[in-house]
């Protein structure tokens, strides 16, 4: 709403996510976006695995997993409540 009404001249962002979080971030806010402005993602490597290696460390097989799982989540079952800005 706010860069509809204050920044109508914005065409496209980009988010900078960390690891795997990108997927799931860029599909939520072209959720919340729309079809007005494109949604890039810029992803920095994690400090805590090998991108390449990432099932060789816990941490990086539980971030891989669980970002997964969100991603399907959304994609599946995820709806916005619909008029929440109005209610407050």
């Amino acid at each position: 709403r706010y860069l509809a009404e204050f920044h109508r001249d914005i065409k496209a962002i980009n988010l900078v996510s960390q690891g795997v979080h990108g997927a799931r971030s860029r599909f939520l806010f072209r959720s919340a976006l729309g079809n007005s402005i494109d949604v890039g993602i810029i992803s920095v490597p994690s400090t805590y695995y090998s991108g390449q290696n990432w099932w060789r460390s816990s941490k990086g097989f539980r971030e891989v997993m669980n970002e997964t799982f969100g991603y399907f989540y959304v994609i599946l079952f995820f709806r916005p409540y619909e008029n929440e800005l109005e209610k407050k």
